[in-house]
């Protein structure tokens, strides 16, 4: 059972100034063994508006030669439909340790902020255990993270997420002499997990 929300495109306009937009679209699939019960997910907007940007305005990202064109949140909601333990994945392409292809010097990332399973506080963590859990959490590409409360995966119907987006580039991305159109994409997966 899964649950796909798309990132469709990420992208920049510029003439001296930049226009960053993050496109979201949806998808549902069911696992054929549990067609009756099966995975949504939605998120709080169709587009991330990053606003525009002079080459002066993106400010730069501490401990990277990279230049920030500004955070934007969303939220994420997922229900399977039964308790369950979820798994949530972002697919995309993978640019760099903790972010995905943004234009052709550039990187977006996503970050979870918060978590809570039917309305309770829990903490995302890898769903295998042999990967690190990291304070902040980036999310990396095919990554299953699933909720948690101690040291074990938490059950539940109710899955809401808040996720923070970046958006990356590097200096000499910001200086250009006509319209230009940055792209980056990727998409959202919710699942129910086997105990």
């Amino acid at each position: 059972m899964n649950a796909l929300k798309s990132l469709s495109h990420l992208y920049t306009h510029a003439k001296l100034s930049v226009l960053a937009l993050i496109t979201l679209l949806g998808l549902a699939i069911s696992n054929p063994a549990q067609a009756e019960q099966q995975c949504q997910l939605q998120l709080s907007e169709s587009a991330l508006d990053l606003g525009r940007f002079n080459r002066d305005q993106p400010v730069p990202v501490k401990g990277s030669n990279l230049l920030s064109l500004g955070k934007r949140t969303l939220n994420l909601s997922a229900t399977c439909g039964a308790n369950s333990i979820m798994a949530l994945a972002f697919k995309g392409q993978q640019d760099h340790e903790q972010g995905y292809r943004f234009a052709n010097n550039g990187v977006f990332v996503v970050k979870v902020i918060d978590a809570q399973l039917d309305g309770k506080p829990v903490r995302l963590r890898p769903l295998d255990p042999t990967e690190a859990t990291a304070s902040e959490l980036f999310v990396q590409s095919g990554q299953a993270l699933s909720p948690y409360v101690g040291a074990s995966p938490a059950i539940g119907e109710y899955l809401t997420v808040q996720v923070e987006i970046e958006a990356r580039i590097d200096r000499a991305g910001t200086r250009v002499r006509a319209d230009e159109e940055w792209e980056g994409s990727g998409q959202f997966e919710v699942r129910m997990v086997n105990p």
